[in-house]
């Protein structure tokens, strides 16, 4: 009401108080409105400028409907329940009380420090009736989507690399049996990490959509065994060796390491098809249909300002890493023959698997290469066997809180562990023809609405149909 002390809330009841005064520190006057700064402070510094409201009794359950309160939550706890937010929360500074129920703490414009890229270009936005919402410092949570209510808006084109960070960290391994992780002298293993992601971010107004992309340079590489002289050892059983993360993550082009070498290959092998291979990615990163809506729309789930979201996977081979004339890659990866275990810089045109008796094996296609590229757009892990890069928020003092790994089971947030997704269990399910067997789910979006608030400074949310 843009009033200062003007109005008291009493149950169903709403009535004008005395003179109002113009509260020239509220949100509609204020020079820059995240974070919340003005500069009419005299209502702060003349404690007798504005009479104090007196506090209005909260409503009991039995009045929440006739306050306009039908079907929606409870009022949200007092503050004195919660951690004081820090002091760049414009949310908290306006309200008693704490987080609302079904929004997450964490937001572009929350005053805590942002995981996606604060210098992305900023977008005009322009919106038929920009007075029609509502927004508040407090990230939302991902919303079912009704149909479509049409309106008229427009923002202007954005395109720019974006580097962006995993929100993950270190911890003390753990196997999947939540035993830990050691190696072969007993020691626990160190698991989980981070790394920045670099990528493409584009919105186009005529189609009404962001387009992440990533460019990936492959460059062949192969292992195999020397002989003394440190040569290709032709009498090898394999001529080959599959590369295994934790056995290899440390070589170089170059390096040799137990008697194995890592070297330039000078082409890929004949049957591998890095369109298909681009197009399997780019299936599995883009089902679902996942959209981003404005948040705070008086029109709730119904709003039309909807958003497409794409992935885009730009995969060259480059022999011994030479440049491509115009082409500029986020990430160089070395593509071995075969791999047992994959990560962020090496993958493997075929993909095998080792036994207790650590006999190789052929493994079937799978989605490895779109689990990494997942990172790339900054996603973190969904499982924790063996080091996987799981959401910070799970580790608690350099330990998995599996507690809270079981309390999050099934929610709409980055799970402990996942048995059918993309960033889970899923990255080694085989592929079937006409189908795809990773899972993607709403909240794999939740960088790219940072990121598009941040440039647009409104406040999105994640949308999803049934």
């Amino acid at each position: 009401m843009a009033t200062r002390g003007g109005a008291v809330f009493r149950t169903s009841g709403l009535k004008k108080v005395g003179p109002a005064q113009m509260d020239l520190g509220g949100a509609a006057f204020a020079p820059v409105f995240v974070p919340f700064t003005t500069g009419c402070e005299v209502w702060r510094s003349n404690p007798d400028f504005v009479s104090p409201p007196a506090p209005a009794p909260a409503p009991d359950a039995s009045q929440w409907e006739s306050l306009g309160n039908a079907g929606a939550i409870p009022p949200a706890p007092d503050a004195g329940a919660i951690a004081p937010s820090p002091p760049g929360d414009f949310f908290s500074r306006q309200s008693s009380g704490g987080v609302p129920a079904g929004a997450s703490a964490s937001s572009p414009f929350d005053g805590k420090p942002s995981n996606v890229d604060s210098g992305v270009p900023k977008a005009k936005v322009i919106l038929d009736s920009p007075d029609d919402q509502q927004q508040t410092d407090v990230a939302p949570d991902p919303i079912k989507l009704a149909n479509a209510v049409p309106c008229d808006w427009k923002i202007t084109d954005v395109k720019a690399d974006v580097s962006e960070h995993i929100e993950a960290t270190s911890y003390w391994g753990m196997l999947n049996n939540r035993t830990p992780w050691k190696d072969g002298s007993g020691n626990q293993i160190r698991g989980g990490g981070s790394r920045d992601s670099n990528f493409e971010f584009a919105y186009s107004e005529q189609d009404k959509a962001i387009t992440c992309t990533v460019r990936v340079m492959l460059i062949p590489m192969d292992l195999f065994p020397v002989d003394a002289q440190g040569n290709r050892d032709s009498e090898a059983i394999s001529l080959t060796i599959p590369y295994s993360y934790s056995d290899h993550w440390r070589m170089t082009p170059g390096s040799t390491v137990n008697g194995v070498k890592m070297d330039y290959r000078d082409a890929v092998g004949g049957d591998y098809d890095v369109s298909a291979l681009r197009s399997r990615i780019e299936a599995v990163l883009n089902q679902g249909s996942y959209k981003l809506i404005l948040d705070g729309c008086s029109k709730g789930a119904a709003c039309g300002c909807r958003v497409k979201v794409n992935f885009r996977v730009d995969l060259r081979i480059s022999v011994k890493g030479a440049s491509i004339a115009g082409f500029n890659p986020h990430v160089s990866n070395h593509l071995f023959p075969t791999v047992l275990r994959a990560d962020t810089s090496s993958w493997g045109e075929r993909h095998k698997w080792r036994d207790e008796q650590k006999v190789i094996h052929d493994y079937p296609m799978a989605n490895v290469e779109a689990h990494e590229c997942g990172h790339y757009f900054n996603f973190p892990d969904e499982y924790y066997d063996q080091g996987g890069w799981l959401h910070e928020s799970y580790i608690k003092n350099e330990q998995i809180d599996f507690s809270l790994v079981d309390a999050k089971a099934g929610s709409l947030v980055w799970q402990g562990h996942s048995p059918t997704n993309l960033m889970g269990d899923g990255a080694n399910a085989p592929l079937k023809s006409g189908s795809v067997t990773a899972a993607i789910k709403p909240y794999y979006l939740e960088y790219v609405r940072r990121q598009f608030s941040l440039s647009t400074n409104k406040l999105w949310r994640v949308g999803y149909d049934a």
